[in-house]
């Protein structure tokens, strides 16, 4: 147990753990439009980004703070850089999974998929004690090296769906549970790109898949370096090995 410090937090009270969202640009021109006239936006010309703010627009954003109490407490809230560095991609990097979730609904809300769409999610599996500074412009320092590892979401709900369709439900279950048994055993990589497929399964799975991954950096930053996802599932697999036929 770390009991020397306290886990590093955000200015709205979320676990402080960076995160950067990847957009695919089909019209930089007109994302830039739409951001130009909503007021929760402002350029920032010696950064060459885009700051959201939570306000006018923004102000639906649920946080723990609520937008009221940083008014009271004249406090501006930064939520988040959104930058590109070609015509086809957008970066946005935020301090907490929590804030990368809301701003996808957000950004869903106002963005054509014409213009863009999320692609992918860079994470850093890892929360920090209250005394690491990382609050940077980007993340780069974190998301471009070699040592990130792809993954896909896409890919799992695929493999998921493959097995789940198996002629005999028995076998079916028992390859189901294996997989689960398997992956969840796995812990995840300190840095990690994950594809999205947010415009077909909605933001429930990624708001899942963050979460686990917060949770196993908790249990790691609390002392426990073992420890595994597989954990959270163990108790929903013996509930299901326990039905008749299967071992």
């Amino acid at each position: 147990m770390n009991n020397k410090y306290e886990v590093k937090i955000t200015d709205t009270n979320e676990i402080y753990q960076p995160i950067r969202l990847y957009y695919r640009l089909f019209n930089k021109y007109a994302v830039n439009i739409i951001f130009s006239r909503l007021k929760c936006m402002e350029f920032d010309n010696e950064n060459d980004l885009w700051t959201w703010y939570l306000r006018k627009e923004a102000k639906r954003v649920k946080a723990v703070i609520p937008y009221k109490k940083t008014i009271f407490n004249k406090k501006i809230i930064k939520l988040g850089n959104f930058y590109c560095k070609n015509d086809d991609e957008m970066y946005c990097d935020f301090f907490s999974f929590e804030r990368a979730m809301h701003a996808i609904l957000f950004l869903d809300k106002y963005i054509y998929n014409k213009f863009a769409m999320v692609s992918h999610a860079a994470v850093v599996n890892k929360v920090f004690n209250e005394d690491e500074y990382y609050d940077y412009e980007n993340f780069d320092i974190f998301f471009e090296h070699s040592n990130i590892k792809e993954d896909s979401l896409e890919d799992m709900v695929s493999d998921i769906k493959k097995l789940s369709e198996v002629e005999n439900p028995q076998k079916g279950i028992k390859l189901l549970l294996s997989y689960y048994e398997n992956k969840m055993k796995q812990p995840f990589p300190e840095y990690e790109k994950l594809k999205l497929n947010f415009y077909d399964t909605g933001i429930e799975p990624i708001r899942s898949a963050l979460s686990l991954r917060q949770h196993e950096s908790i249990q790691h930053w609390k002392g426990d370096k073992h420890y595994s996802s597989y954990e959270i599932y163990e108790k929903i697999l013996r509930k299901l090995k326990s039905y008749e036929g299967i071992d």
